[in-house]
């Protein structure tokens, strides 16, 4: 437990340094690109073009903290080796999800064109392993057999959109993030899942520096790249680190922790659908627009 303890606390300390470092190097490879976010006086109330450079920023910071740690304590070599499939899989599968989300916020992808993207992004990482093959609840032990694939692709998308959804104010998605994979990290120093606790943490730590940039008033945004990422990698750990043969609800851990990301969205669907309209149109009715109006803003909002 402080062996594990003492790898998550280190990897939040590394991304989070290196957070601050690569996102506005990310910030500038984004304006050049022209990925930013232009205001319109309508949805978008920012008064200048804003970068989106979450994804590039966060996937890096990723990528460099797992392997520092990985440098400094080389036995982790041993578990990674013993599962790499998986390893390579989540690493080709969250590139791919920036990517797609770089192509949206670029050129804006229609809401069919980024669902199918997401699909085969989820389905490629299932086929490597990362699937929910049982569920445990009050000590019943539920193996769901051929329903492993629609379910851990229904949960996966979930929260890729439920995420993706909820970034409509400066720092919002980003603050649920950390926090939600600070928990996960603690989840999984508890059931001693090392490799998803790392992980975690290197998230958390991520976020924790991309937020001195995206409080209010935000330098950069999170754009779809940095959003589905997030809800991405959240989906995959929370479904390999929630079980544990000492909790009889381990099914309920990551429900919670994605419990106002899937309440948004749940409720988006149901109130375009209820009004005749396609669940992919865009409307004021999030949380974040309803606090805004009870005039809830900014940081006070977050």
């Amino acid at each position: 437990m402080l062996i594990s303890l003492t790898f998550a606390l280190l990897a939040l300390v590394i991304s989070l340094c290196v957070s601050l470092i690569v996102t506005p190097i990310a910030q500038r490879i984004a304006n050049r690109l022209g990925i930013v976010d232009y205001p319109d006086n309508h949805r978008k109330l920012h008064r200048q073009p804003i970068p989106r450079c979450g994804g590039i920023a966060i996937l890096a910071t990723l990528f460099i903290s797992f392997c520092s740690i990985v440098i400094v304590y080389p036995d982790k070599w041993i578990q990674l080796v013993k599962d790499w499939p998986r390893a390579v899989s989540l690493g080709i599968g969250s590139a791919a999800i920036v990517l797609l989300g770089i192509a949206d916020d670029r050129f804006g992808l229609r809401g069919r064109q980024k669902l199918a993207g997401q699909i085969l992004v989820c389905l490629s990482i299932i086929g490597f392993g990362f699937a929910i093959d049982d569920i445990q609840l009050f000590g019943w032990h539920i193996d769901l057999g051929l329903l492993t694939w629609p379910i851990t692709l229904g949960w996966l998308l979930l929260c890729i959109n439920s995420t993706n959804l909820i970034d409509g104010a400066d720092g919002l998605c980003s603050s649920i993030g950390w926090i939600s994979f600070a928990a996960v990290t603690a989840i999984s120093i508890h059931t001693g899942n090392q490799t998803e606790g790392i992980i975690s943490a290197s998230m958390a730590g991520a976020l924790l520096g991309f937020l001195f940039y995206n409080l209010p008033p935000a330098k950069v945004f999170l754009g779809d790249s940095g959003s589905m990422l997030i809800g991405l990698i959240l989906g995959v750990v929370t479904m390999r680190s929630w079980f544990s043969e000492e909790s009889p609800l381990s099914i309920t851990i990551p429900i919670v922790l994605m419990s106002i990301p899937l309440f948004d969205s749940i409720m988006a669907i149901l109130r375009r659908r209820l009004t005749g309209r396609s669940v992919f149109t865009v409307d004021r009715g999030h949380l974040h627009r309803n606090l805004m109006r009870r005039g809830i803003r900014n940081r006070a909002l977050v």
